[in-house]
């Protein structure tokens, strides 16, 4: 959000932005001496590892609203500055191998930091490749 406003809630949609639920949020930091917050906020949502393995979600995603009732944007707005570049924030997801016993997903950010390249908004666009080399343990 703008300003300094807090985020008053954090929602988090697993089927494509159709339903969303509320996440378990923490407020974040006391306000400056001039009353603006300037701070991440924390949140947290627990979701089923049955619905990560058997491939009903493919996207999670996130998103917050501040005290304002302002939201994050759907969609990415690029400008020259990266200014307000804060759209829902989107890991794509998908069950990827059994080793050792255990299942494992998947889990790919939009992009990768610096120059480096990787990132699932890169494979949208044609510029590289998925990578499956980022697994967590479920």
């Amino acid at each position: 959000t703008g300003g300094g406003r807090s985020i008053s809630r954090v929602e988090v949609s697993i089927d494509g932005g159709h339903n969303w639920r509320l996440a378990n949020h923490v407020l974040p930091c006391p306000p400056s001496l001039y009353g603006k917050q300037w701070c991440w906020s924390l949140w947290s949502y627990e979701l089923d590892r049955a619905s990560l393995l058997g491939g009903a979600v493919g996207e999670i995603m996130c998103r917050a609203y501040d005290e304002s009732n302002n939201s994050q944007p759907r969609d990415l707005t690029w400008n020259l500055m990266g200014m307000g570049n804060n759209p829902y924030f989107r890991v794509k997801v998908q069950p990827t191998a059994v080793y050792d016993g255990k299942a494992w997903v998947s889990c790919e950010h939009p992009t990768e930091p610096a120059t480096k390249t990787g990132g699932w908004m890169g494979s949208v666009a044609g510029g590289w490749n998925m990578r499956g080399d980022s697994l967590a343990a479920l």
